[in-house]
């Protein structure tokens, strides 16, 4: 059976929380670990959260929810919650729908933690050499209905190439100059929701400081 993206990095966090503890830093401006997991058990399971995670205006809302969830619960608890997956009555219960949405969400905030500790204080798992390529094609996968949204608000023409020996490429923005960005799929995204990432971008310098710039405002 193909691995779950969005299952293993479920664990990965999860591992991570428990290994680091609920003080440690994230790339996430502001939030430690112990924010992080909130965020992540509120936007699976209290749809009252849900709106300010999408809309400025709502984002108080989800703010107070995030305090009251830190207060009422411990870390463990939390993170515990989390590994069990999304609760029985939560939209992203279904199996479809968890892997759909959740599988870059997790992804991308296992390595907000993972990179935000002290360099080789902490080792990145890797699992064997089949599942790592089959988890590499889901997020590949994944990354381009990203990608497309990041493409209509794009100035210049975008186009993905993998570097970790599967030739594919995927263009989401037409124009008249373009911009190759060559990475891994995991740098590939991290680079598309506006994170520090080993990409390497081709093009014209101002075009390539617009296509950074399309990315910096997030998804």
């Amino acid at each position: 059976m193909s691995p779950d993206l969005a299952g293993f990095h479920r664990a990965a966090i999860c591992d991570l929380f428990d290994q680091l503890g609920p003080e440690a830093p994230t790339l996430c401006t502001g939030w430690a670990a112990k924010d992080l997991a909130a965020h992540l058990f509120l936007r699976e399971n209290d749809v009252i959260s849900l709106p300010g995670m999408l809309v400025p205006a709502l984002e108080p809302v989800t703010e107070a929810r995030a305090r009251t969830l830190l207060a009422r619960q411990s870390f463990d608890e939390i993170v515990s919650a989390l590994r069990s997956g999304p609760r029985r009555l939560s939209i992203m219960r279904p199996r479809a729908i968890n892997r759909r949405l959740n599988g870059i969400e997790y992804l991308i905030h296992y390595e907000d933690l993972l990179r935000a500790q002290p360099a080789g204080s902490v080792e990145r798992p890797v699992p064997p050499v089949e599942e790592r390529f089959a988890l590499a094609d889901q997020v590949w996968g994944a990354i381009g209905g990203i990608g497309r949204l990041i493409g209509r608000r794009s100035e210049v023409g975008l186009e993905l190439a993998r570097t970790d020996g599967a030739a594919e490429t995927r263009t989401l923005a037409g124009g008249s100059a373009t911009v190759l960005v060559r990475g891994t799929p995991t740098e590939l995204a991290m680079w598309l929701y506006g994170r520090a990432a080993d990409v390497e971008l081709i093009g014209e310098a101002g075009p390539r400081a617009l296509a950074n710039e399309a990315v910096s405002r997030g998804i």
